[in-house]
């Protein structure tokens, strides 16, 4: 049996560099990787870098009119549209003070101090995260800073080798995509890869 993964990128801002790291992690591992981008952002270096925002439903559009030859800048430049304030901008706050702390029970415990539904979301998210995954994740963000860009990428790809091996992922995967229950039981508390 050919064994099939499919990768869902939310946003794109890389010109596609992302999902085809990720299509060749999939390729290393000896499975046929699928993906789809549901959101393309693009840069502007004529704006200081800033990036340009076209919503989802207008994609098509981008599509079809690329595909009929009209030039990128000048699809890109009828279509952006000023994305809005952020979400998270009203609470910076909360971000800064629970999410610049040391360890996840730390930010757990911040999150539970903090009033609102917005830290309260923030609590839920992180007590459904794998423990692994979060270990994970907090030991690359110290591991990696200062580092190059390439040498960032080295250290993830080899990380995503190995999570893609671990149990939590496979359990991951079950809990959410093939029985959907949404109720995972994780193997571990800690992440045993290392970087």
């Amino acid at each position: 049996m050919t064994q099939l993964a499919f990768i869902i990128a939310g946003s794109e801002a890389t010109g596609g560099a992302g999902i085809q790291a990720d299509l060749r992690t999939f390729q290393q591992l000896g499975v046929y990787g699928l993906g789809t981008v549901t959101c393309i952002v693009s840069f502007d270096p004529k704006d200081n870098w800033n990036h340009r925002f076209v919503p989802v439903d207008r994609h098509p559009e981008i599509v079809s009119r690329l595909a009929a030859g009209a030039p990128a800048e000048a699809v890109l430049d009828e279509l952006a549209e000023a994305p809005g304030d952020s979400s998270l901008a009203c609470h910076i706050d909360i971000v800064q003070r629970c999410f610049s702390l040391p360890s996840i029970a730390d930010m757990k415990e911040a999150l539970r101090r903090e009033k609102g539904d917005f830290a309260a979301e923030a609590l839920v998210r992180l007590e459904r995260a794998a423990p692994s995954s979060l270990a994970v994740t907090m030991n690359l963000l110290d591991r990696t800073a200062g580092l190059s860009l390439s040498e960032c990428l080295a250290i993830e790809l080899d990380l995503a080798k190995q999570v893609t091996r671990s149990p939590d992922f496979a359990e991951g995967i079950r809990a959410v995509l093939v029985d959907k229950d949404r109720n995972p039981q994780w193997a571990s508390g800690e992440a045993e890869m290392s970087l």
